[in-house]
């Protein structure tokens, strides 16, 4: 859109407001965003708006971003894919645009700098994620977990104060946070899943904001969308009970999508992990064969009846 003033063309600024959760990795993918966005063109303007403490209440905070989308509070709203709640979203919500993928995989950083083929029969370790603590016990047991409290920045702030000697967190939350240098290493997805869409961020608007979709829909990546979305479709078809962890990755590669995910219990024990692999045009297909895979697995079975005791 242009103006003529004068006899002198300018582009007409177009200001478009983006709620993001309140947290350091939040804010700090809303500033790239921010950043990216200004930079292609020179005719868009971008502000981040937090929302209101959120007190960690994940559910509470997605609720917030819907929220503010409803009551023109804002534009768009931008969240980790990894972090909803619910999947699909609210049918008056639209997901305009997937953001490329950052390292899907879980980071050992340690004080010490000790790799993981080198940590000791009991190392003292934390983290955010009980997908992957759990993954962790099964494939190197012994380890005392320790709760660090706090936002991503704060908690690797009392590793090296020594409250822990190691944390496991989302590569591609150092990545975002401009920190990735601080791991000591990547953890193979042979040995950790990652949760269902870690390393995706969607913005969202409402479905008739066709003027957000224009803007945003630059940066949407193909791929991006068809692994996080059979990720999380996958969550939400499998509908595993609260006290079962789900832990989900998938990936196109020569024209073929590859589903790999895993379940287990929250309080620890068997991870059963299964794969499935087909046509990326048809992602759907794949995710109703992994889902009816897993109905038949012992863990699943096991989880629904201690929820059902309950």
């Amino acid at each position: 859109m242009e103006d003529i003033q004068g006899g002198e063309t300018k582009p007409v600024m177009e200001m478009l407001r983006v709620s993001v959760r309140n947290n350091a990795v939040s804010l700090r993918k809303g500033a790239w965003l921010t950043r990216t966005l200004e930079e292609s063109d020179p005719r868009v303007r971008v502000q981040v708006s937090p929302l209101a403490q959120e007190e960690h209440d994940t559910e509470a905070g997605e609720s917030l971003l819907w929220t503010a989308l409803r009551t023109d509070a804002a534009d768009c709203a931008l969240a980790d894919a990894s972090t909803l709640t619910t999947w699909p979203p609210p049918p008056w919500v639209r997901a305009v645009a997937f953001l490329a993928r950052m390292n899907p995989r879980f980071a050992l950083l340690h004080r010490s700098s000790v790799k993981l083929s080198d940590l000791p029969a009991a190392p003292r370790l934390s983290t955010s994620s009980g997908l992957a603590r759990v993954q962790f016990d099964n494939a190197k047991p012994g380890a005392e977990w320790v709760e660090l409290s706090g936002d991503l920045p704060t908690r690797l702030h009392k590793l090296h104060l020594g409250h822990a000697d190691g944390v496991i967190e989302p590569a591609s939350d150092l990545l975002t946070l401009g920190i990735a240098e601080d791991a000591i290493e990547f953890l193979s997805t042979d040995m950790l899943l990652p949760a269902p869409g870690q390393g995706v961020w969607i913005v969202f608007s409402l479905s008739d904001r066709a003027d957000v979709e224009r803007v945003f829909g630059r940066l949407d990546d193909r791929k991006a969308g068809i692994c996080a979305k059979a990720e999380r479709t996958f969550t939400a078809q499998l509908d595993a009970p609260a006290n079962c962890l789900v832990g989900a990755r998938a990936w196109v590669q020569t024209k073929r999508l590859t589903l790999d995910a895993c379940i287990m219990p929250a309080e620890g024990g068997v991870v059963q992990r299964l794969s499935i692999s087909g046509a990326p045009e048809q992602p759907e297909e794949l995710v109703a064969g992994l889902v009816d895979m897993f109905r038949h697995q012992s863990v699943l079975r096991q989880c629904r009846g201690k929820a059902d005791r309950g």
